[in-house]
């Protein structure tokens, strides 16, 4: 036979005097399959360490089990705290499949997790606490640190002059902008010059035709005055000769 540690939490939302018919019953499958329960320390640090929501009559009720009150990690089946059992047992290794499939069936058993491992010797326990201690003051230095820190007046940063500067920047830039009357009235201004431009252009072409069409009208003229010139000429010469 091996020697094993099982771990087991059972519904919070039970009585004390159920959480021991459940343990009761877990030790009946592990004795049922020929293994043995060995003696689990009730000093063990797990059971020692971070009990939460436990009452006195809980307490007093449960004193002789290697059991713990504690916070899941994640609310199963609608419990938020759970009691955590320790047990330790001597069973043949081929029994464990058939232990895990009975300890499911129990009644109030959330969850349990079965490993390889001998029950802790008091030496090992003492050590256990060691660290565990040593460990809680670092974890409490270090969050004095933090805190420490927190307290300390933090310095200036130059972002307020950061934002003043923009709120001055922006204040110039809106001096700069013109009012909308006034570009109105620049749009005006402008529009009349280019209207003046343009009118005054028209106006040359215009005069430009106009000497263009009194030229035109003066050549017309001449020639017209040439050609009566010649008529007059040659019918001069046609009386002169009918006369002679």
């Amino acid at each position: 036979m091996k020697n094993y540690e099982l771990l087991y939490i059972v519904s919070s939302n039970i009585t004390p005097q159920e959480v021991k018919i459940a343990f009761g019953e877990v030790n009946e499958i592990i004795l049922g399959l020929k293994g043995k329960i060995l003696e689990t320390p009730q000093n063990h640090p797990f059971l020692m360490a971070d009990a939460q929501g436990q009452n006195k009559e809980e307490q007093q009720s449960l004193t002789n089990l290697p059991v713990t009150k504690k916070r899941l990690a994640y609310p199963v089946k609608k419990n938020k705290n759970g009691y955590y059992i320790l047990s330790n047992f001597s069973i043949k290794a081929d029994k464990i499949t058939e232990l895990n499939r009975k300890i499911k069936s129990v009644k109030n058993v959330l969850r349990h997790l079965i490993i390889k491992a001998d029950p802790m010797s008091q030496e090992e326990i003492e050590h256990l606490k060691q660290l565990a201690e040593r460990k809680r003051k670092e974890k409490k230095g270090k969050k004095e640190i933090v805190e420490s820190r927190k307290t300390k007046q933090v310095p200036k940063q130059p972002v307020a002059k950061k934002e003043t500067d923009k709120v001055e920047a922006t204040k110039e830039e809106k001096s700069k902008i013109k009012e909308p009357a006034e570009v109105e009235d620049t749009k005006t201004e402008k529009e009349k010059a280019e209207t003046e431009e343009t009118s005054g252009k028209k106006e040359a072409k215009e005069k430009a035709k106009e000497k263009e069409g009194e030229k035109e009208k003066e050549k017309k003229t001449k020639v017209k005055k040439i050609k009566l010139d010649d008529l007059e000429k040659k019918l001069d010469k046609i009386l002169d000769e009918t006369i002679i």
